[in-house]
């Protein structure tokens, strides 16, 4: 009956229970194999087993092994080639020097390797990240292969999503998309710049290529540089509002706070273009020239080393302004123009400041005043056109006695009093009095009814004539 047998320990020889032996295919079957206590179990030929196998130790086996029933190994089990149709429970290593052929679902935490005899896989050529998704409510979107998407919420798998519906889905896991949902590993995020959430950057972040920021908040410390593809820091914004522009700032519109600082040694540091007529209306060069074609309004002061404009400058000021240089001109662009004064006073700067020059081409063409007040020494050496009047009666003197004048030419003179007048023919014509000066001085001469009385150190004296 093919049975094998043993010596028993009573001496007989007696049938294994369960192990038989076919001379004619020369297999062993037993229906349950252990491996000793101590020892490994080796196996030289073909191992076929149809019912559970478990062994503590270490199994090797040299040729084809098929196992139809269940195969528990804690230890090392080595297999040349290995053909299961049941399950295969290990817990120890496992070492295939051959083909391991499975009909069922091998289930592990980790794949070891790098993949490149895996085939019939489902893995895209390419893959794009559409970004971020709740796989467990949201319906699936319309995808194409390669298609990867970042599960937010833990939680069941959409009906939708087919291929991974109604499996366990968590927070971060990407899931993508080749003939159907396959789900993929979980991210770690702690070290992720998100996208649609707040978030605190504490390191240094290089962007390579065009970045666009729709708002960037003011922070207590660090600083947000750009760089040229040769390294070079052009624009650095600091906390605060300050920022170091290394070219050229083009803006609609530029308000701030602060200063706005242009450093260079040649060309326009500010301008100002207007688009429609493509004509620059403000300029400000390097070395401080400030050029513009509209109106400047200061509610400060405004200081410069000089203003060239060809419109108005106004000035509504409260205080004192005051215009410096070694020389001022005030006037029109040719010699029609009018300079216009609208002051109470017009005053020097102290005692010092002359107004006009003795070179010809210096002095005032013509002076219109209603009234002039002069307490130095007056200079004319051109004509006086018109009446020279005291400002008051008989009180002011023309020369003085230490000062003479040397010759007086007039073509009449008539004295105030009446008394007398000299004629522009030579006459001297004397007013008829009714009776002598009450204060006469020798030499004084005068005319008392009709007749010509000279005035001598002892009285008056009548003056001989005849009929000329």
């Amino acid at each position: 009956n093919n049975g094998v047998p043993y010596v028993a320990a009573d001496g007989t020889l007696t049938a294994m229970t369960g192990v038989t032996f076919d001379p004619t295919t020369q297999t062993l079957s037993v229906s349950k194999l252990e491996s000793p206590s101590s020892g490994d179990l080796i196996i030289n030929a073909s191992f076929d087993a149809t019912a559970p196998a478990t062994f503590t130790d270490t199994v090797t086996i040299d040729d084809t092994a098929t196992l139809n029933g269940a195969l528990d190994v804690s230890g090392l089990t080595t297999v040349s080639g290995l053909n299961i149709t049941g399950n295969l429970v290990h817990t120890g290593n496992h070492d295939v020097t051959g083909n391991l052929t499975a009909s069922g679902t091998i289930n592990a935490s980790a794949f070891v390797g790098d993949g490149s005899g895996l085939t019939n896989l489902a893995i895209p050529s390419s893959t794009t990240f559409r970004g971020s998704i709740d796989a467990t409510t949201t319906t699936a979107p319309s995808a194409v292969a390669g298609d990867v998407y970042s599960n937010t919420t833990a939680g069941t798998a959409d009906s939708s999503y087919t291929g991974i519906a109604g499996q366990t889905l968590a927070a971060n896991q990407l899931i993508f998309y080749s003939t159907q949902w396959n789900l993929g590993g979980i991210e770690s995020v702690s070290n992720l710049v998100t996208l649609g959430t707040d978030q605190t950057i504490t390191g240094t972040k290089t962007f390579e290529g065009n970045t666009s920021f729709k708002q960037i908040d003011g922070v207590s410390s660090g600083r947000l540089y750009m760089v040229d593809s040769n390294g070079v820091t052009n624009t650095t914004l600091f906390p605060g509002g300050n920022a170091n522009f290394g070219g050229n700032l083009t803006s609609a519109n530029i308000t701030g706070s602060g200063a706005i600082i242009a450093t260079g040694t040649t060309g326009n540091k500010i301008k100002v273009t207007n688009t429609s007529s493509n004509t620059d209306t403000f300029l400000v060069s390097y070395n401080g020239n400030v050029n513009t074609t509209g109106t400047i309004t200061a509610t400060g002061a405004l200081t410069a080393g000089s203003i060239t404009t060809s419109g108005d400058i106004n000035v509504n000021g409260t205080g004192t302004s005051t215009i410096k240089g070694s020389r001022v001109v005030l006037g029109a662009n040719s010699s029609s123009g009018d300079v216009i004064v609208r002051a109470k006073e017009l005053l020097p700067w102290d005692g010092f400041v002359t107004f006009g020059a003795t070179a010809s081409a210096s002095r005032w063409k013509v002076i219109y005043g209603k009234q002039g007040d002069f307490t130095g020494n007056l200079t004319i050496g051109g004509n006086i056109i018109g009446s020279l009047k005291p400002n008051s009666n008989n009180t002011q003197t023309i020369g003085s006695s230490n000062n003479a004048w040397s010759t007086g030419y007039v073509n009449r003179m008539i004295f105030a009093s009446g008394s007398a007048e000299l004629n522009s023919d030579g006459s001297v014509s004397l007013a008829n009095m009714v009776s002598f000066p009450s204060n006469p001085v020798v030499g004084q001469m005068a005319m008392k009814a009709g007749l010509l009385y000279f005035r001598s150190s002892d009285g008056w004296y009548r003056v001989n004539a005849t009929k000329a």
